[in-house]
């Protein structure tokens, strides 16, 4: 949202010859302080009073109380994240760079005002009435920025046509998040933008299309014979026509009858893939040395767990995991050591030489958990998102992850997948 060597600047900041020229922006830097060191709980409209040199009463001209400061903090910050990142795409023409961009200042504007970052995400995203507030439009419009840059790539064929764009939104700023967290309460970083290319890298990674040599499950053959089993299940094969299967795969009629000579060959080839991937599903149960099938495993294990007890993924994904306390409380142990099997995994992989020696475990375990959180967030409140349809988005979230970290066929002269 902004460069490095721009000066930081409060917008709650009252010009020192007249002090008193802006009550509303005085108490908001008030509140600002008071609720990111003690929480919005404990904070009083009287401590925000006294820090702001008022009487209460006077707070209550400018707000209607205490979480109308709070919504307002986002808002004014929002507003003013925003005004940077617009003139930070400026000049920037490809989708890459302005993605790369918009990672790099969400993560340095987290920083250069972490107490606005604690408040927004564990306090106004925790709470329900915050997505009907104002400030919650100016986020939709932030994702907007953001849909945009993705749909312009897609376009350009500079990021790949095979995953949905909530899919690729939710990856990125599921990393963004959980980097943001690390950052705050896990302290395992310094400053949020240390892990800035490593995640960019891994981002890149899944979102570019890979070269041919380096292409694993979602080449051509791959994305026609899904398009086919789609339209199949929908309007039946008798009624079914290959050009309607190209359209759907975004490919040309030729380009099927390259790879199917005939409507039945196609029918015939979705069992033979399905059943080819079960086998090696079910070996992998078997082989339990083989790292990318532990992979697998754990990201569809984690996923598919949470969504058995709805329950409990509402509890964890509404009250736990953008919760302060919990990150503080004895239960995170048991998250923590739930989570390190990841990393392991990925340590693991590189060690072997089945992974890329630069993945950094922890910037993708960030990946995967705030991943996991925005796909369910954007579930949650869509009654037509069926178990299946979750479940697909599931299976392609695994891919995804594994395929990013994979040594390509090209460096291990190998395409072999677990």
């Amino acid at each position: 949202m902004a460069n490095g060597d721009d000066q930081i600047i409060n917008p709650f900041s009252i010009p020192l010859q007249n002090p008193g020229s802006d009550k509303r922006l005085r108490i908001l830097a008030a509140a600002e302080e008071i609720i990111s060191n003690k929480g919005f709980k404990e904070a009083t409209i009287s401590e925000i009073a006294s820090q702001a040199g008022i009487n209460d009463s006077i707070i209550y001209r400018h707000f209607k109380g205490k979480e109308d400061i709070l919504f307002s903090i986002a808002e004014e910050r929002l507003k003013d994240g925003l005004a940077l990142l617009d003139r930070d795409l400026q000049g920037l023409i490809d989708p890459k760079s302005q993605l790369r961009k918009m990672m790099w200042g969400n993560l340095w504007y987290q920083n250069a005002y972490s107490a606005y970052s604690r408040i927004l995400l564990f306090e106004c995203r925790s709470s329900f009435r915050f997505y009907s507030s104002p400030a919650f439009l100016l986020i939709q419009k932030y994702l907007g920025r953001l849909t945009a840059i993705l749909e312009q790539g897609v376009k350009e064929g500079i990021f790949r046509g095979d995953v949905t764009i909530s899919l690729m939104r939710d990856m990125i700023m599921g990393t963004l998040d959980m980097t943001t967290i690390g950052f705050h309460e896990l302290k395992e970083v310094e400053n949020p933008m240390f892990d800035f290319e490593d995640a960019a890298a891994l981002i890149e990674l899944i979102i570019i299309p890979r070269t041919e040599s380096e292409s694993f499950n979602f080449d051509k053959y791959s994305i026609i014979l899904e398009s086919a089993e789609k339209v199949f299940a929908e309007k039946g094969f008798n009624r079914t026509k290959m050009t309607e299967i190209a359209q759907l795969a975004g490919v040309g009629d030729g380009t099927v009858y390259e790879y199917f000579e005939n409507k039945d060959l196609l029918l015939f080839s979705i069992p033979k893939r399905r059943f080819e991937q079960y086998f090696k599903d079910l070996s992998g149960v078997f082989h339990p040395d083989s790292v990318i099938s532990k992979l697998k495993k754990l990201i569809k294990y984690h996923f598919s767990t949470f969504l058995a007890d709805p329950h409990f993924l509402r509890i964890f994904v509404l009250n736990l995991f953008l919760n302060k306390s919990f990150y503080q409380a004895e239960a995170f142990e048991a998250f923590r050591n739930y989570y390190r099997l990841l990393e392991e995994i990925i340590e693991e992989g590189k060690t072997g030489g089945a992974f890329r020696s630069e993945v950094n475990p922890r910037v993708f375990r960030n990946m995967m958990l705030g991943t996991f959180y925005h796909m369910v967030t954007r579930w949650l409140p869509d009654a037509k998102m069926s178990e299946v349809d979750m479940m697909k988005e599931v299976n392609q979230v695994a891919d995804l992850l594994t395929e990013a970290v994979l040594i390509a066929p090209s460096q291990d002269g190998s395409g072999a997948k677990g």
